[in-house]
């Protein structure tokens, strides 16, 4: 009878476990695709380049070098507003977490406008930092075709995450994989001339990227104004921006953008430092580095979908218990997937070190960097989905100077300590970019756990 007695009960508890990892993954599995769409976005412009000969798919990598430090800052910046907004969402304060959006409008137009800024200042002094005489032209012609739409870009993403706030990342799927489609065409007539349409070589690239981002900006505000904007913002009130909240999303913001642009720089400084020391060394570094991207795409899914469903748990009353459970998938979740990747790559790290090259130095070289990052997965993995706990927490600031000290005391200080000690200078890179990845998961996993002990406390 006890036995029967607790069944029901049991099958509640799996069931609600079930209910959960499905709400879950029915948010991340969209944002994985989404960045995958962007991935290959990326690797489409690199391909195309490349068909114009060596020197400009070298301005398309020089341009993405100073690009991608300033883009990925302003994603840090804007990707606050996801808990911001699932935490007034729970609490059915939809006025306050559409001022949250507008508010970061603001903030997303005056940081595009200051980017655009910096990267005129960047253009006159090219022929001063050292970058190759030959391809300056060329890199100056894509990056002023980009400036259009870094603006565009910046608005975007607050569309973005104004919706991974209301757990709608589908939306976000379907506007990154129609642009995906559109670009190969766009690249192809703007590249290559086709009809009025002029032969503009590695510009139409650019111009073509711009239009792209353009376009990202005006689906997503269709899809807001259908989806929200009669619902929700109605009332003036909810069109307007306030200081106070610009303030809030400042003070969440700005870590988080730090930290973001401060890992992305470690690992290009240490492909700039490589890049003196040998070819072979900066060719196995760039693979393994690709390599560990492609399998940070999961984790960085997860890691929204648990910033967006613990921020909207955070505001719900007696939730600690689901905040626990959430938690508790997401880890199990990103053990299992890392642990998958982390077998993968180990058993087949030779073959795919020949899938990006077929010089053999470079592989031979390529293969141990391609094991070290199969050792680091499950690390690499954990700190990332622990950094989305705590913005979900609304925690940034500590947890900023916990990853600035993992990359870059550890993992840059010890990368090339390490690299003046080892035979092959980018394994003693990658050593310390692994313990820079072990220190920065511990670290993470130590304040999550005060963040519950806190919350425990405070109900």
């Amino acid at each position: 009878m006890a036995s029967q007695s607790r069944n029901p009960f049991i099958n509640k508890l799996k069931l609600e476990w079930i209910t959960e990892a499905r709400l879950l993954l029915t948010i991340a599995l969209p944002m994985i695709m989404s960045h995958v769409f962007i991935i290959l976005i990326e690797v489409v412009d690199s391909v195309m380049a490349s068909s114009l000969g060596g020197h400009n798919l070298a301005a398309i990598a020089v341009s993405n070098s100073i690009l991608y430090p300033m883009i990925l800052a302003m994603i840090g910046l804007a990707m606050v507003l996801s808990p911001v907004v699932a935490n007034h969402r729970a609490k059915d304060e939809f006025i306050s977490g559409n001022q949250a959006m507008m508010s970061m409008m603001v903030i997303a137009g005056v940081t595009g406008a200051l980017m655009t800024l910096a990267l005129m200042i960047v253009i006159k002094l090219m022929p001063h930092i050292g970058i190759a005489p030959q391809v300056i032209p060329l890199v100056s012609d894509y990056i002023v075709a980009r400036l259009w739409g870094l603006i565009p870009f910046a608005m975007y993403l607050v569309f973005r995450f104004y919706f991974e706030g209301h757990a709608k990342t589908s939306t976000v799927m379907k506007a990154t994989g129609i642009a995906f489609f559109l670009n190969i065409p766009l690249n192809w007539i703007l590249m290559t001339g086709w009809g009025i349409f002029p032969q503009l070589g590695i510009k139409g690239i650019g111009i073509s990227a711009s239009l792209i981002e353009i376009i990202l900006c005006l689906i997503m505000m269709q899809q807001w104004y259908k989806v929200y904007y009669k619902k929700y913002f109605k009332n003036h009130m909810s069109l307007t921006p306030t200081l106070p909240m610009i303030k809030r999303l400042l003070k969440l913001g700005i870590p988080s953008s730090l930290a973001f642009a401060g890992e992305v720089g470690m690992f290009a400084i240490m492909g700039i430092a490589l890049s003196r020391i040998s070819p072979v060394s900066i060719a196995a570094h760039q693979i393994a580095l690709s390599v560990s991207a492609v399998t940070f795409i999961i984790p960085l899914g997860i890691s929204g979908a648990l910033a967006s469903r613990i921020g909207f748990l955070t505001g719900k009353n007696n939730a600690t218990h689901y905040i626990y459970r959430t938690i508790t998938i997401g880890i199990c979740t990103i053990v299992a997937v890392m642990g998958i990747s982390s077998t993968f790559l180990w058993t087949n790290a030779a073959t795919i070190a020949h899938f990006y090259s077929s010089d053999l130095s470079i592989i031979t070289a390529a293969i141990p960097l391609i094991i070290i990052v199969a050792i680091y997965q499950l690390c690499d993995g954990a700190q990332v989905v622990f950094n989305g706990i705590l913005k979900g927490f609304h925690d940034t600031q500590i947890p900023m100077w916990m990853v600035l000290f993992s990359y870059w005391v550890i993992g840059f200080g010890g990368g090339m300590t390490l690299s003046k000690l080892t035979p092959q200078p980018e394994l003693g890179v990658w050593y310390g970019i692994t313990c820079g990845l072990i220190v920065s998961a511990i670290l993470l996993a130590g304040r999550v756990i005060y963040q519950l002990k806190k919350m425990q406390i405070s109900k």
